[in-house]
């Protein structure tokens, strides 16, 4: 069974991780190494379940836990299945976050084979589903053929893979929402929108209530701060978890203004520093988008 991490280059180990960077000094300390994959899906590979797989391991997961197991069946099949260290027992206790993971490596999958002109037929929980409130087991979560199909195009979001970034900057309130932004989004899937600056206002206090509830509960905050990899040195070591790089970090680190334990302290400054970079980003958040579904099964969470 290839590791994740051949998967990611087809020949040779690496890491995912997600960093700024800008400066002389940031640029030496960039992890070229975690960041690897992001380049590696311009390089060909013959298989095209590799292929599709070194796009589909870019697909956002919580925590950066990247929890999956793919095993390569035959010349045509996959079974994809959770790497059980890799769950996270306090902040997504049931699972479900880890479960729409998956189903975004999936999606990224299939997209990513599109552009090959093969299809992906895939049965979700082949060997029995998985209840919602049960956690993940060693049962696969979904069972993948990759089959030759003439009529089948490249998804337009085939490109868009490798630039995908989370941008954990505020918003520019003096820059309005694109007026097709939301009719893009609706034609993506079951996606709902909302500029209503009422119910925005709403869904600011509600994020960032939930924010606070998080980071403040001991046991789901250290469960994120054990998780977080600060600097380049970490990153490469653990290319997975929360990457925090640059050069401002590092710096603060290094003279122990920026401490992981004093992190769970509420009263602490680390803490403080942590609360005052990301209340603007949700503050100053000008729509939302979410996706509804029939139900909560697995099925649905995929």
């Amino acid at each position: 069974m290839p590791t994740r991490r051949q998967i990611i280059l087809g020949l040779s180990g690496t890491g995912l991780a997600l960093v700024g960077s800008g400066g002389a000094f940031v640029v030496t300390r960039t992890p070229t190494r975690a960041i690897a994959p992001w380049t590696a899906v311009e390089q060909p590979v013959a298989d095209v379940r590799l292929d599709a797989f070194r796009h589909a391991i870019l697909a956002p997961n919580p925590h950066n836990r990247q929890p999956w197991l793919i095993e390569l069946i035959g010349p045509d099949e996959a079974i994809v299945r959770c790497d059980l260290d890799k769950r996270l027992p306090h902040t997504d206790p049931y699972d479900r976050q880890i479960t729409i993971g998956f189903g975004c490596l999936l999606e990224l999958a299939r997209i990513a084979a599109s552009a090959r002109g093969v299809r992906v037929d895939m049965t979700p929980f082949p060997a029995g589903m998985i209840g919602e409130t049960d956690r993940l087991d060693k049962r696969p979560i979904a069972h993948l053929k990759f089959v030759p199909d003439a009529s089948r195009s490249a998804d337009p979001l085939h490109t868009a893979i490798a630039t995908r970034r989370t941008s954990k900057v505020p918003f520019d309130p003096a820059r309005p929402l694109a007026a097709d932004a939301l009719a893009i989004l609706r034609l993506a899937g079951p996606a709902e929108t909302t500029v209503d600056p009422a119910l925005v206002a709403k869904l600011r206090e509600l994020t960032w209530a939930a924010w606070m509830v998080e980071s403040s509960t001991q046991h789901t905050m250290r469960e994120s701060v054990e998780l977080m990899r600060i600097g380049k040195a970490e990153i490469e070591r653990n290319p997975d978890g929360i990457a925090l790089g640059g050069a401002l970090i590092e710096a603060l680190a290094r003279t122990g203004a920026f401490a992981k334990e004093a992190m769970l302290d509420p009263t602490s400054s680390s803490f403080k520093a942590g609360a005052d970079r990301y209340r603007p980003i949700m503050a100053n958040t000008p729509g939302y988008a979410w996706v509804a579904t029939a139900g909560n099964t697995r099925r649905n969470q995929l």
